[in-house]
């Protein structure tokens, strides 16, 4: 389907003397119009027919233009651009010329054409549409003319070389050369692409190996040679998000939903690029257009069961996962489900999924910034319950919000003990381990001073509370905000 009435013609100019491309659309500031979109689709159709150039439609039906787009850099591109847009795009593209079609006037419109070559102006021409051309019955013939007659003005003017004579090739007198023998056709060469699944354990050797950058030159070199292969679109993008790449995942599964807008999959690993990114309001839409298409998908509740991970809400992330049939979990729905009983304390059911083949699956980005989080989250529980305390030493919910939190530093330890064994951050997880034992002990310390009213213990706890912040603050790079290395 077309995007909107935009007609955006991209055209690789296929002359004797020079290899140029043109994109030409309808200019109206971003605002489209009947009369120059149907005189820009007339365009595209007589440059075909021409010979001159070769066009393609802005309509991701087209592929050839998909192929443009994707091969680009180029997200989000607007339904109907303002000539500032396509100039600033021009290049990504790979265009030297654009040429835009406008129209003015009620009953009896000026059509007004313009070329421009690397950002100058070098043509105009305008003339006379009839309101018919506008209308719903517009007359082929008179669109196809104002078209015509563009393109022989640009072969009298910009391309006059174009109408150079073809040379004729001079004839041999005959029996002077022998016939040459008729070709033999050449076998089909038989395609050697690896299928998506030696992708996909190829990729997996790579990232358990660590060897990310070797991963990420395999799958981009893979999406190169089959860019409408949406699987291996979202392979990529899963990627860079393990890379800690948001902006670029997000800009790959963009890409992949312009030729596909109902991929689930895509959706979702967008959703999950922006909520990375700290852009939640676009997460947000992508989630909501998958729940809209697909509200029991494993692939949405996974989603939002993540989005719930980040938020540090692991009551609505096992809530999600627990509508998940589990004959259905992947790896990821396990990773999720163990960081979601970290997050609430559930020790038991951590343990009995945290075996051999789990630990090897955890995302150790994800496992590690949600971690990290939660750690700052119970610093800031402990400081709170000994405010309290100091106040109010009877305080009644005290030791039941204590054994809580103590329940969660515990199995936060086990999940960095997994971080600890894949050797990942060490130096920053070494003070993660710190500050964690010093929590604990800090919440076993006011869990005693609660049964004996020690002053000593109090402020025991208090150096221990202080000693756990001052090594988190010595992690000078915040997980939420990645190098990207």
């Amino acid at each position: 389907m077309r995007l909107a009435t935009t007609s955006l013609l991209l055209i690789s100019c296929q002359l004797a003397f020079a290899a140029d491309r043109a994109i030409v659309f309808d200019d109206f500031g971003g605002k489209p119009n009947a009369a120059a979109v149907r005189v820009a689709d007339a365009m595209a159709e007589a440059l075909n027919k021409s010979g001159l150039m070769e066009a393609m439609s802005w309509s991701f039906l087209d592929p050839s233009f998909r192929d443009a787009l994707l091969a680009s850099r180029i997200s989000d591109p607007p339904e109907s651009p303002t000539l500032k847009y396509v100039m600033a795009h021009a290049g990504e593209l790979k265009a030297n010329y654009v040429f835009s079609v406008s129209a003015k006037g009620g009953a009896t419109t000026v059509a007004i054409g313009k070329l421009f070559r690397d950002g100058r102006q070098i043509w105009s021409d305008k003339l006379l549409v009839s309101v018919k051309v506008a209308g719903k019955n517009s007359q082929s013939d008179e669109v196809a003319s104002i078209a015509n007659t563009w393109i022989e003005k640009l072969r009298d003017t910009v391309f006059p070389k174009a109408r150079t004579a073809p040379v004729t090739p001079v004839q041999p007198e005959p029996g002077l050369v022998k016939p040459n023998p008729e070709p033999k056709p050449k076998p089909p060469v038989e395609e050697t692409l690896p299928s998506n699944d030696a992708l996909r354990q190829r990729v997996d050797a790579f990232h358990k190996s660590g060897s990310m950058a070797q991963g990420l030159s395999a799958l981009r070199e893979a999406v190169d040679a089959q860019p409408f292969d949406l699987e291996r679109r979202s392979m990529l993008a899963n990627w860079l998000l393990e890379m800690d790449q948001p902006q670029e995942a997000a800009r790959q599964a963009q890409l992949g939903l312009t030729v596909d807008p109902a991929n689930i999959a895509l959706r979702i690993i967008s959703a999950r690029a922006w909520v990375a990114c700290g852009n939640p309001q676009r997460a947000e839409q992508d989630l909501n257009e998958a729940i809209a298409r697909k509200p029991k998908s494993p692939l949405v509740l996974e989603a939002l069961a993540e989005t719930a991970i980040l938020r540090l809400k692991g009551d609505q992330a096992l809530d999600h996962l627990n509508q998940i049939p589990e004959k259905e979990w992947s790896s990821s729905t396990r990773s999720d489900f163990i960081l979601a009983c970290m997050l609430v304390g559930h020790k038991d059911e951590l343990e009995a999924r945290l075996t051999g083949d789990a630990i090897n699956a955890m995302p150790l980005r994800l496992t590690n910034k949600t971690v990290h989080r939660k750690l700052k989250q119970l610093t800031g529980d402990v400081r709170a319950m000994m405010q309290q305390i100091t106040a109010n030493p009877a305080t009644p919910d005290a030791p039941r919000v204590l054994q809580e939190i103590q329940s969660q530093l515990i199995t936060t330890s086990e999940v960095l003990a997994v971080l600890k064994k894949r050797e990942f951050e060490a130096a920053a997880n070494g003070h993660r381990e710190l500050a964690q034992n010093l929590l604990s002990q800090s919440v076993s310390t006011l869990l005693s001073y609660l049964q004996t009213k020690d002053e000593d213990s109090l402020s025991d706890a208090r150096i221990d509370l202080n000693e756990a912040i001052r090594h988190l603050d010595m992690i000078k790079e915040d997980p939420e905000k990645p190098n990207g290395k």
